[in-house]
């Protein structure tokens, strides 16, 4: 049924909310293990419909670790290339969970907010 649900999901992102067109590059920016079914759905939509899709995945563990460990430039160096990448889609797809909603409890706000800014 998951699957079902998640091809539905997938045809619609694809075909009506960014009407992806022979050539767009689509970036699929998926943040969670539960997320990757949905994600590769969409993936595959995508390559149907005739577009480019591009995959940037991200994990709460690694995110964590990056967090406690990066400073304003890593968050900064980091934010430029996600941009350089972004720039070059024509369709930006964000799918976002969580495996775990405590994974970055122990971050501390101001690292949160600087990751965000």
């Amino acid at each position: 049924m998951t699957y079902q649900r998640n091809q539905k999901l997938a045809q619609n992102i694809v075909h009506y909310s960014t009407k992806v067109k022979p050539g767009d590059v689509v970036f699929i920016h998926a943040r969670g293990r539960e997320t990757l079914e949905l994600a590769e759905a969409v993936l595959n939509e995508t390559l149907l419909a005739g577009g480019v899709p591009y995959m940037h995945i991200e994990d709460d563990r690694h995110l964590r670790r990056l967090l406690l460990g990066g400073t304003e430039a890593t968050f900064q160096a980091l934010g430029a290339i996600l941009l350089a990448e972004m720039k070059q889609a024509q369709c930006y797809v964000a799918i976002r969970g969580q495996d775990n909603v405590f994974e970055l409890a122990d971050v501390p706000k101001e690292k949160l907010e600087l990751y965000d800014k």
